[in-house]
């Protein structure tokens, strides 16, 4: 009706209400590729034509910014000066770009379309604010891919930013010498993939919204494209992401804490996989024939990185020795394991019956 959502926005809004109160909301972003204001089933408008930009107008009633993105000044109070939005490059740009050869895509682009910052006060920017709260133990992963066009003289330096709550935690401006060194050679003509990181820490404040910015950090006269943005997170596998995962009080969240009193520190019951807040027996099935001793204990199947786990053994609880090592001049034990689902099974193998008549086992754990 020109007033209200049609049926596509309405099932896409409804998704993002969804997303929201399941505490689900994803941070990949909306319209990364900008085919999005140029497909007839959202918008009812055909692609842009070979060589034809739509641009944001900042007067009138009429202002076809791309979906989900917002563009605008250094101060991020007032919309982008200069001709900003989307459009189809071709020859005029990009030698390689005519529709007419691989429908105009070139190698990084995702479809036709590209983002389109030119000209206007330096420090204008793209920005799309996502609806995911920045989590703790991982790493975000912003990747570009960034035009530098035939007359590379025009590339106003492009820089890419992730926020929190709208403070700048990761961002790295990359020239044309940056482009190059990426491409490999002359990226002039190309469009590169740039990547910029964060990896937050073991806590984070809560309601930390995430955003990804790209600027262009040069003013008149200079330009740039960009498309297939992409921001993904991943899970740290170590330590701190898994005790973070069963509520205890911080207090009780180191290596060497032992919260429910069961013998086992965190660290082991990273190791093991097993539960640091509720009693676990560790060791068990030990059992004994000749020259052998076996037993077995849980298993993590995936242990964090940041952790190894190792064997020892002792004659006396005093002095203790790894795998294959043993007093001097006297005999040694051998470690192997075998694991089973989410249980492994140690043999510890002696070199001699004298000296290991009796024998003290232990597991331990150790972080890097």
């Amino acid at each position: 009706s020109g007033l209200h959502f049609d049926i596509p926005s309405q099932l896409e809004r409804s998704q993002q209400y969804t997303d929201i109160l399941t505490g689900t909301p994803g941070v990949t972003p909306v319209n990364g590729n900008f085919e999005d204001n140029r497909t007839s089933v959202i918008t009812g408008l055909s692609p842009l034509a070979d060589g034809t930009s739509q641009l944001v107008v900042l007067t009138g009633t009429n202002e076809p910014r791309p979906i989900s993105w917002r563009i605008l000044s250094a101060s991020g109070m007032t919309a982008a000066d200069g001709s900003n939005g989307i459009h189809n490059p071709t020859t005029g740009t990009y030698a390689g770009a005519i529709d007419t050869a691989n429908s105009g895509v070139l190698p990084n682009m995702d479809g036709k379309h590209a983002a389109l910052l030119d000209g206007g006060t330096a420090g204008n920017y793209f920005l799309q604010s996502t609806r995911a709260l920045a989590k703790a133990n991982t790493t975000y992963t912003l990747t570009v891919a960034l035009g530098v066009r035939d007359n590379a003289a025009t590339f106003g330096t492009a820089r890419l930013e992730i926020t929190s709550n709208g403070v700048v935690m990761a961002n790295t401006s990359f020239d044309k010498a940056a482009i190059d060194t990426l491409h490999g050679s002359d990226a002039s003509g190309t469009f590169t993939d740039a990547t910029i990181t964060w990896t937050t820490g073991s806590t984070i404040a809560a309601n930390q919204p995430l955003a990804i910015r790209v600027v262009k950090e040069g003013g008149s006269g200079t330009v740039i494209d960009f498309d297939n943005a992409r921001l993904t997170a991943t899970s740290l596998n170590d330590f701190n992401s898994w005790i973070d995962d069963f509520g205890l009080a911080p207090a009780d969240q180191d290596f060497t804490d032992d919260p429910d009193d069961d013998g086992l520190e965190n660290g082991l019951e990273a190791w093991f996989g097993t539960h640091p807040g509720q009693f676990n027996s560790g060791l068990a099935n030990v059992s004994n024939t000749g020259l052998t001793t076996t037993f077995t204990h849980p298993q993590n199947a995936s242990v964090p990185d940041d952790l190894t786990g190792y064997y020892q053994w002792s004659p006396n609880l005093s002095d203790w020795y790894l795998s294959g090592n043993g007093p001097s001049g006297g005999p040694v034990i051998t470690f192997t394991t075998s694991t089973s689902g989410s249980t492994t099974t140690v043999t510890a193998t002696a070199s001699a019956s004298e000296g290991t008549e009796r024998i003290f086992l232990r597991a331990g754990v150790s972080q890097n």
